[in-house]
């Protein structure tokens, strides 16, 4: 892994691809957190948004605890998106070789 994207602000599809298009790497990961959820929620359920997501080489990320906590617990069912503990996130911000918020 190269960098680890933490995404905690709400963007909207234009926004979420003018940045990927500046700042992602193809090896990089994106770790969706905080308010962040709500750009994952609306990139999973509009055609724009699936396009999008289908198209991105990058290993996407949730923590679990915040899926529950916002009741977005449907985003863990997709394919393209890992659910994962506070330990796991530990581990890919250790692993990364750099981490990057948005």
């Amino acid at each position: 892994m190269n960098q680890l994207h933490l995404i905690q602000t709400q963007l909207t599809i234009q926004q979420f691809e003018y940045e990927r298009s500046l700042y992602l790497g193809n090896s990089d990961s994106i770790l969706f957190l905080n308010d962040g959820l709500y750009t994952l929620q609306e990139l999973s359920v509009t055609y724009e948004g699936k396009l999008s997501l289908n198209s991105m080489p990058n290993t996407l990320y949730v923590l679990s605890e915040q899926l529950s906590a916002r009741s977005l617990t449907g985003l863990a069912g997709n394919e393209r998106i890992q659910s994962i503990s506070y330990s796991e996130f530990v581990n890919l911000s250790i692993n990364a070789t750099k981490v990057v918020s948005w």
